[in-house]
């Protein structure tokens, strides 16, 4: 069986820790990794946030991704 590794971008530590002490743990029997990645600035508050934010935010966790160029 090959393995699955998905990257969830998240907005905040509540859905972070969910990601990863929830549903991780249960899909990782499947042979999916889920790695869930915050973003916006640290100490930020989450809610509200704005497309561009978000799309700048994620093309730049994707560039510093390993093979993370192509995909943006």
């Amino acid at each position: 069986m090959s393995s699955v590794e998905v990257n969830i971008v998240v907005e905040g530590q509540t859905e972070q820790t969910f990601i990863r002490d929830v549903l991780a743990p249960v899909m990782s029997h499947q042979g999916i990794y889920l790695h869930p990645t915050l973003i916006g600035k640290p100490g930020h508050k989450g809610g509200d946030i704005r497309f561009d934010r978000a799309l700048n935010d994620i093309s730049l966790f994707i560039k510093q991704r390993p093979h993370g160029q192509g995909y943006c």
